[in-house]
């Protein structure tokens, strides 16, 4: 298990000002607790972005829009939240996905 120590007011409103909107209260709470992580659960490995890092990785995620991406399974699959809808769900794409058609929505039923 790898924690960081929390996020700054200053790095978490930089990440939201880079990002073009806000983060969800949830997940703004927990980059100032912790500003990124690395954690197994079971089986289940799960890196959640630091601020540098979920900034990059959304710069690069085109085919999905709405899609904000806040942690990987550390391999091929990314994890976020659908910002199309209110409130928003967490879902999982594949880096490569060509579309929202290609996603993993909740219950695992594909988009």
């Amino acid at each position: 298990m790898r924690v960081s120590p929390g996020a700054t007011k200053t790095e978490l409103d930089a990440a939201e000002a880079a990002l073009g909107q806000p983060l969800l209260a949830e997940h703004r709470a927990l980059l100032a607790k912790e500003n990124g992580s690395e954690h197994w659960y079971g089986d289940v490995f799960l890196m959640i972005y630091a601020t540098e890092s979920l900034v990059a990785v959304n710069r690069e995620i085109e085919r999905h829009p709405g899609f904000l991406a806040f942690a990987s399974d550390g391999s091929r699959e990314l994890i976020g939240f659908d910002t199309r809808a209110t409130p928003p769900p967490v879902v999982m794409i594949d880096i490569t996905s060509g579309g929202w058609e290609e996603a993993l929505l909740p219950g695992g039923v594909p988009g």
